[in-house]
């Protein structure tokens, strides 16, 4: 699975099942830049992804903890918070 950062969807987000054009951020942001269109309105007119719906964030949020899939991110804040609850 990938997920490249930035905002959005990801592949290891859902976003393979969800938008299966979509390539993943990094590629999507470069194909933009190139463009000459924002990435904004790049993701919504390629690959149909309005991240400028604050919903859409929710729902991907949703995905993720059905399936139990968490972010290396979100990991990464977790084993702190739980840290720092051990050491106190």
């Amino acid at each position: 699975m990938r997920s490249d950062g930035g905002a959005g969807v990801s592949r290891a987000e859902g976003g393979l099942e969800r938008y299966p054009d979509f390539p993943g951020h990094r590629q999507a942001r470069e194909e933009a830049r190139r463009s000459g269109v924002k990435w904004e309105i790049r993701y919504r007119e390629r690959y149909g992804i309005d991240v400028l719906d604050v919903s859409l964030f929710g729902e991907l949020g949703e995905d993720m903890r059905r399936r139990g899939s968490i972010s290396p991110e979100l990991r990464s804040l977790m084993d702190s918070v739980e840290r720092s609850a051990l050491e106190d």
